[in-house]
């Protein structure tokens, strides 16, 4: 008997797995495989469009993504799609071009389609209304969206990532059979905001290494993606650190992808490590993790992770927000 086929819809792709955003929909494709799903999908090519905006060359694995899907599609896009608005929020739909839409009413003209289709990201939502009757629709929501500018305004900065309001969020949410949460604040607001029932899948991250506790600190580490968070977060500890640091005090370490966005020479006590290619390297080099965010939504993977490598994590209530955390070493209020 054939196994019933999904199609995933998502703005990055899945490998390589570099990114709390990628491993969120692996973590999801690996639910959907295990749940007795074959899985076709649909690549997007918004995430590339923005590096080839600033210049860079994105990290995308097609070739891996055909062996691990039963189908794969890139979706080019003709207009590139605006990272900032004038107004107070996105328009729901500015984010879903034609092409999404047109691409997900062909796919289920073919005989060969599925019966499902998961959207990552609410600001994705117009094209579950080019679905036939009968399908079964889902968002996998990874954030919340509604007033998400207001995280920006402490450090006058304009986000690069999409916002919206409220309204706009429950309509997304509205189109819709299943919403899907990353963590049970969210689940909960959702609810809120739409009177229904929300679905919780929290990342499923087994121990790769069982905890260890430090004898000495030689190296304290960061590793995170170059988004908005990331930045203005790590930034901030590093100017902080950077002031502070003296001869015998362990080094600050920044890894992964977020180097690109800093500068390469980050002064005494803080050495980058770039693009780290296995991250069991970047644990085994550090003593303890640090997770210094100031903003950010849905669930701090890089936090998860580190746990998982038996590290220690000194963070602050951002960075644990879905994690239940009770220790005042994972609810600090600042950096400082």
């Amino acid at each position: 008997m054939p196994k019933p086929v999904i199609l995933v819809v998502a703005p990055m792709p899945v490998f390589p797995t570099n990114s709390g955003s990628r491993r969120r929909l692996l973590a999801t494709c690996e639910f959907l495989k295990n749940s007795g799903f074959d899985i076709d999908f649909a690549y997007l090519a918004h995430e590339d469009q923005i590096y080839h905006r600033f210049g860079k060359i994105a990290p995308t694995d097609m070739e891996e993504m055909q062996e691990y899907f039963r189908n794969v599609w890139l979706i080019e896009l003709n207009q590139p799609i605006k990272l900032k608005t004038g107004a107070s929020a996105f328009e729901l739909d500015d984010w879903c071009p034609q092409e999404l839409c047109d691409f997900v009413a062909w796919y289920f003209q073919q005989a060969w389609a599925g019966s499902a289709i998961l959207v990552n990201y609410v600001f994705l939502s117009a094209c579950l209304l080019r679905t036939p009757p009968g399908v079964l629709r889902v968002i996998d929501t990874h954030d919340r969206f509604s007033d998400r500018r207001n995280q920006y305004l402490p450090f006058r900065l304009a986000p690069n990532f999409f916002y919206t309001n409220a309204e706009n969020e429950r309509e997304g949410l509205s189109r819709a059979d299943i919403v899907v949460a990353i963590q049970p604040a969210e689940r909960d607001y959702f609810e809120s905001l739409t009177g229904k029932e929300v679905a919780l899948l929290m990342p499923d991250i087994p121990p790769a290494r069982p905890f260890s506790r430090p004898c000495k600190l030689q190296a304290i580490g960061f590793m995170g993606h170059g988004n908005d968070a990331n930045l203005v977060s790590i930034s901030r500890f590093a100017s902080a650190w950077r002031q502070r640091w003296q001869l015998g005090l362990p080094k600050l370490l920044i890894a992964g992808e977020i180097c690109n966005s800093l500068p390469s020479d980050m002064g005494p006590g803080i050495q980058m490590l770039g693009y780290v290619r296995q991250i069991a390297d970047f644990f085994d080099a550090v003593d303890i993790v640090v997770a210094p965010m100031l903003m950010g939504t849905g669930l701090k993977l890089k936090v998860v992770e580190a746990l998982a490598y038996g590290k220690p994590v000194v963070g602050t209530g951002v960075a644990f927000e879905g994690l239940s955390a009770i220790s005042p070493d994972h609810c600090l209020p600042s950096i400082s």
